[in-house]
């Protein structure tokens, strides 16, 4: 349907265009000429050749038919009537004479095409005809606008979730080599004299093997600032402010990835972060509740406040970390409460960096990823009760039916 509303556009211009245009000098009409016996002839001719005289009288001329082909138009030829040129009719009603007495052309009883009138000027645009196209496109731009605008959105929530599934599958890929998962903040892998973040231990599995090696041999010193496609969404709106380097829009779950959050209960609060945050978190060992029924990561602000937001390489215990779950929620979805399950598409002002909890890039809700991979959109209505519970790997209780 998208594909054809380009056609569309043009076809609609075009038609009141050529409408208004005129008639040009090869577009004939056809019109009956009546004599004062019968019908004569019929003529081609342009819309300003739309009388004839006949020994001093007009003739009275009405247009009947569309556009006749020049090659159907012998025995006369296009010079042969001319627009004002007097016509004669013989006594029989079969000659006309052309003003010349030699020039007799003999005229059956029937329809004949000859050419009226020889170069005519064409018509130019009136302002009728200009205000008709001008609100055509107008109403066309209007219908297309939000077409083109939903069909974008779509594209970038699609994107959206093949990241955090992509994230989620990365983890599976990362357990089964390591017989565990990567930790919040601490070493782990090929990095094991510094601390890095679960993002960064994730790169080898996620497509950015290169990335990653920067920080293995750099002694965790690696390129902070880069852009790594799979930690990004189109959909986070505070892209456009301040700086992105090395931002990303996915926050890991402190309650699987750091011990402290393992062993906290899932309706109370965790313990003060730490620089460093250690996790052995393992698939499917320390998943009591499922895989498909643990939050993996949730959508976070780049940008956040006047000072803060989410990079993939800070600690988790500054305003720049990429996490959430720090505390148990006791509430539904809102904009800036901190107590909220997660904050409901906050503006500038509304978002918080601690603690640190997941920010929806839109009022119709969250996109989550979950442990086994799957991808799903919370709603902002869903209680805390069933948050904190999908949230916690542990807590050995079921989700609510909210959650269907």
């Amino acid at each position: 349907m998208l594909s054809a509303l380009p056609s569309l556009l043009i076809a609609l211009v075009l038609l009141p265009l050529s409408w208004m245009a005129g008639i040009g000098a090869n577009d004939w009409r056809a019109i009956r000429v009546k004599s004062r016996r019968e019908t004569a002839a019929r003529v081609s001719y342009p819309t300003r050749c739309s009388r004839w005289q006949n020994r001093g009288q007009w003739l009275a001329v009405q247009p009947i038919g569309v556009r006749v082909l020049t090659e159907a138009m012998h025995p006369f030829g296009s010079t042969a009537f001319r627009a004002g040129t007097p016509l004669t009719f013989g006594p029989d009603g079969n000659t006309v004479l052309t003003g010349s007495p030699q020039s007799r052309w003999f005229l059956p009883r029937k329809e004949m095409v000859m050419s009226a009138c020889q170069s005519p000027k064409r018509a130019g645009f009136s302002l009728l005809g200009l205000i008709v196209v001008i609100g055509i496109i107008a109403l066309l731009i209007a219908i297309l606008v939000p077409v083109v605008q939903k069909v974008r959105e779509a594209a970038a929530r699609t994107q959206t979730n093949n990241n955090l599934k992509q994230l989620s599958l990365g983890l599976h890929s990362c357990n089964d080599v390591f017989k565990r998962l990567p930790p919040a903040f601490d070493k782990f892998g090929q990095i094991q004299t510094y601390t890095v973040s679960v993002h960064v231990h994730l790169m080898p599995y996620i497509e950015q093997d290169n990335l990653y090696k920067q920080f293995a041999q750099g002694e965790g010193k690696g390129d902070a600032k880069a852009e790594v496609p799979s930690f990004l969404s189109p959909l986070d709106p505070s892209t456009t402010q301040k700086n992105q380097e090395g931002i990303q829009n996915f926050a890991a779950n402190l309650r699987v990835f750091a011990d402290k959050g393992f062993n906290t209960k899932y309706n109370e609060n965790m313990k003060a972060l730490a620089a460093v945050e250690p996790g052995t978190a393992s698939i499917p060992r320390t998943f009591v509740d499922g895989t498909s029924n643990t939050i993996s990561y949730v959508t976070k602000y780049g940008n956040c406040g006047e000072e803060g937001g989410s990079r993939y390489a800070a600690a988790v215990n500054t305003k720049y970390a990429a996490f959430f779950g720090q505390n148990a929620a006791t509430m539904k979805a809102h904009p800036s409460d901190a107590k909220a399950t997660f904050q409901l598409y906050p503006d500038a002002k509304q978002c918080l960096t601690t603690p640190l909890m997941g920010q929806s890039f839109g009022k119709y809700g969250i996109n989550v990823g979950m442990f086994d991979g799957s991808v799903r959109l919370v709603s902002p209505d869903l209680s805390a009760e069933t948050w904190n519970r999908a949230v916690q790997p542990n807590d050995k209780l079921e989700l609510g039916k909210d959650w269907e």
